[in-house]
């Protein structure tokens, strides 16, 4: 089995390396036991990282790690999202095989993505995290498939409120906007995605 660890190059520097490595010392944990564990600073340091600008890494892994990647960033446009049934899909860790969620995606226009449902209650998104606004806070679902970074930071940060967020609020306009973060899009940068009544 295999994981990716995606991290924020930004001139020179890895941000929150100290929560990535804790967060793939979980995953090969639960996957491979104690005997296992990768240095991600000293895997990064045998690479020759640019000085200048945004970058992503992406960091494949499994009982050892299998390659680096680190590319030019550019943010996606999104010009809305959709509530998209996830039953049954389980996304604890960050696994190299992202099938299940971009068979979420199919049917869906360009510029659209999918906000993930299960049992009625909003988890996440197929690549970041999500935060509604309620006309007074921003709140993140209590439950994610996936605890990111960017969640982590703005939610040590009180930027965002954790909290039970139900679909039928979602479709009875509760939430005026939402933002998609990840360590990509920090939640004070992502942009704010309009949401109207369904």
């Amino acid at each position: 089995m295999k994981f990716i660890e995606s991290m924020r190059l930004e001139n020179g520097e890895v941000l929150h390396l100290d929560l990535h490595q804790r967060r793939s010392d979980l995953t090969t944990l639960a996957h491979f036991g104690r005997s296992i564990q990768h240095d991600l600073r000293a895997a990064l340091s045998d690479k020759n990282l640019p000085a200048v600008g945004l970058y992503k890494i992406r960091l494949t892994y499994g009982t050892h790690i299998e390659g680096i990647d680190i590319e030019s960033y550019a943010r996606r446009i999104v010009r809305g999202v959709q509530l998209v049934d996830a039953r049954g899909l389980d996304y604890r860790y960050k696994y190299a095989d992202r099938a299940a969620l971009m068979a979420l995606k199919a049917g869906l226009a360009d510029g659209v993505e999918p906000i993930l449902v299960q049992d009625g209650v909003v988890t996440d998104g197929t690549y970041a995290n999500v935060c509604f606004y309620n006309g007074e806070s921003w709140l993140t679902p209590e439950r994610p498939l996936l605890q990111g970074i960017a969640r982590t930071v703005a939610l040590e940060a009180g930027a965002i409120f954790p909290a039970q967020i139900l679909a039928g609020d979602v479709r009875a306009g509760r939430y005026s906007r939402v933002k998609l973060i990840n360590c990509m899009n920090w939640f004070a940068e992502a942009g704010e995605i309009g949401l109207l009544p369904v």
